[in-house]
């Protein structure tokens, strides 16, 4: 079943947050609706519990290498590394600042090995010159320009893998309750924007989000004067 996002805006749709289908099967992200989190408690991965769900499923589901757009602390990073399973992820921060807990995960396991963990500190504006990617996790410049910018950049290195399509997941991409107590928004209008534009013209399609992620398949390329 499908749902409208804002009645008042141009015509953004999204599924549900649960699908009823796979709720038996054996992963513990499926089970994120039993579970409530806030803004107030995300810890080092700075995503909601449900959210972090999400990504979780998302990168399980896809295939091939993973492409990781903004990772401040490593929280995210690690979750993909570990959701990846033996996958290559290459993650682009222009001003990362670690957590030490994630900087030992990077430097000192199995899993993070200089095989499967690209570490950029750059531009994430800049296109990765033959590399290609099944799935991407995109949390950097949350401005319209910004997150266009990456999305640009980087949509042409979004390709299927065996039988996974590309997909990508946008964090704040999704108005929900979040803060809404204490008056503050929980997603970022550019990045709003910016999903619509790609659904509205049919260049991906939703989906699942959670909180304010977005989970989205890749199906065709960006037009020449995106």
């Amino acid at each position: 079943m499908l749902h409208h996002l804002m009645p008042s805006a141009p015509t953004v749709w999204f599924v549900r947050p649960v699908n009823e289908d796979r709720m038996l099967q054996p992963d513990f992200a499926e089970l994120a609706w039993l579970f409530t989190s806030s803004n107030r408690n995300r810890g080092i991965l700075r995503q909601n519990f449900d959210e972090a769900a999400l990504l979780w499923r998302a990168v399980r589901r896809s295939a091939g290498p993973i492409l990781e757009i903004g990772r401040r602390h490593g929280g995210s990073t690690a979750l993909l590394l570990t959701a990846g399973a033996g996958r290559p992820v290459t993650s682009i921060d222009i001003e990362p600042a670690h957590h030490e807990v994630c900087q030992r995960l990077f430097d000192q396991t199995l899993l993070a090995t200089p095989e499967r963990l690209h570490l950029i500190v750059g531009d994430s504006r800049v296109p990765l010159p033959g590399a290609s990617f099944g799935f991407a996790f995109i949390d950097g410049d949350h401005s319209y320009e910004g997150v266009k910018a990456d999305t640009a950049a980087h949509w042409a290195a979004l390709e299927p893998y065996g039988d996974s399509p590309p997909t990508v997941v946008y964090h704040d991409a999704v108005p929900n309750d979040g803060l809404a107590d204490v008056g503050q928004p929980n997603h970022c209008d550019g990045v709003l924007l910016l999903c619509r534009q790609l659904m509205d013209a049919g260049i991906a399609r939703p989906v699942a989000t959670a909180g304010s992620s977005l989970w989205l398949e890749k199906m065709t390329e960006l037009p020449s004067d995106f």
